[in-house]
């Protein structure tokens, strides 16, 4: 740690005191050899440090020589240029020349940081004045009424000529084309849509229904004939058995 002459140290011990830890040790400058020592700030005292300000003190501060500044972004959530600031500060030191400016000029810094944060919310607050766009609208053409009828007109014709194509639907493609000259889709009736359906059906499908033999199937095939009477009897089942062993029990007590 350099030593400093006692105005100088005053200086420093009153910068520790306003700043705290903010303040850092004080070294030698390794280009010029003079006392050095950085300054962390933020907007306030509790803040969050955004910017580092290495202070060298040359022979003879303050009467004699000024003051040099070295400045550093420490900020993670936005760039600092240091253009604005040493601008700034030099422009401070040579108004109040052979005076101690080092409080001054670290006081100013903290005051362009809340400056540059009032200028960002006032172009944020001037940009959405500016703009005159309805948030509600998105951007593209709006879908409106006519536009969705002209295209189920197209659509409908197109589709209408894609059956007629395939030689299906002749009275779908009647409708289609009334419905493109009307401007209006028309639906097609139950009975219409049933005429359809069986003059577009493959009959051929229905007709080729052969029996094992190659000969055509025919309904004897699937006739379901009940048995007779006779065998009924000689088939019959638990009960019947009963109610024959009931019988012959009734012609044994009558011999008796």
């Amino acid at each position: 740690m350099a030593d400093l002459p006692f105005d100088q140290q005053l200086e420093y011990e009153l910068l520790q005191g306003v700043f705290n830890e903010g303040v850092g040790d004080i070294d030698r400058d390794r280009k010029t050899g003079f006392p050095s020592f950085p300054v962390r700030l933020g907007k306030e005292a509790e803040a969050e440090h955004e910017i580092c300000i290495t202070v060298t003190l040359p022979v003879g501060y303050p009467e004699a020589a000024p003051p040099m500044f070295e400045f550093e972004c420490l900020s993670v959530s936005r760039r600092i240029q240091p253009d604005r600031f040493l601008t700034e500060a030099n422009a401070m030191v040579a108004e109040n020349s052979g005076m101690p400016i080092i409080m001054m000029v670290l006081q100013r810094m903290q005051d362009l940081l809340l400056e540059m944060d009032a200028d960002k919310q006032k172009k944020l607050e001037d940009a959405a004045a500016s703009d005159t766009r309805d948030p509600t609208v998105r951007l593209g053409q709006p879908l409106t009424i006519d536009m969705f009828k002209r295209w189920q007109v197209e659509h409908t014709n197109a589709k209408a000529a894609k059956q007629a194509a395939t030689g299906g639907g002749d009275i779908a493609g009647s409708s289609a084309a009334a419905a493109g000259s009307s401007g209006a889709a028309v639906r097609l009736t139950g009975r219409q849509l049933w005429d359809t359906t069986l003059r577009n059906a493959d009959w051929q499908l229905f007709s080729d229904v052969t029996g094992p033999a190659g000969e055509d199937a025919d309904d004897e095939d699937f006739v379901f004939e009940l048995p007779d009477e006779d065998e009924e009897g000689l088939e019959g089942g638990p009960d019947d058995g009963m109610q024959r062993g009931g019988r012959a029990d009734d012609d044994a007590d009558d011999g008796s």
